[in-house]
């Protein structure tokens, strides 16, 4: 069950392969316009539809919404604007969400996109869950900003980890659960 009331960027990718499913190719291009000003306004695309969003993305899917519709459409007058707006969120990407990751075997050094959200409160969507969530345990004020911050990166990756979806998850560090 879900309690959105708003664009959730991961389920727009869903809602995009159905729309090109049914044909409905107007309302695919709309979704995508909408993607494209958010792009415009923000260089990326926030979680979802709402202002709270802004600090964190989810998976850049714009691309592949993109492609679908295209190779549905053959319509590649969106490509004008689409494609340097695609370039802009990847950048992104690699601007705020990259690391360098040098292999012990190899010792080559690669470039490695990951999820990671700055934040130290509770999501204003889930709030009263990880407040409980952080305060159910004995946790420094420290230790409570990295279990927020590891909640909202959770759930820019697409997973909203909550005590409601699983009462026995753990996070990080083995002594931090849910109750």
């Amino acid at each position: 069950m879900s309690n959105l009331w708003f664009a959730d960027y991961w389920d727009s990718f869903w809602i995009i392969e159905g729309l090109i499913q049914s044909e409905l190719y107007d309302m695919a291009n709309s979704t995508l316009q909408n993607f494209m000003d958010q792009l415009e306004q923000f260089g990326f695309i926030p979680n979802g539809g709402r202002i709270y969003y802004l600090n964190r993305s989810q998976p850049p899917l714009f691309i592949h919404m993109l492609d679908q519709y295209v190779k549905a459409t053959n319509d590649t007058r969106i490509l004008e604007r689409a494609l340097p707006l695609a370039e802009l969120e990847l950048e992104w990407w690699w601007n705020n969400r990259a690391i360098q990751v040098t292999s012990s075997y190899t010792s080559q050094t690669h470039s490695m996109a990951h999820y990671s959200v700055v934040n130290s409160a509770p999501r204003p969507e889930s709030y009263l869950i990880d407040y409980e969530t952080a305060n159910g345990v004995n946790l420094t004020e420290q230790q409570r900003s990295d279990l927020y911050a590891e909640l909202a990166t959770g759930a820019e990756s697409g997973n909203n980890l909550t005590p409601l979806g699983n009462p026995n998850a753990c996070f990080s560090d083995a002594t931090v659960c849910c109750r």
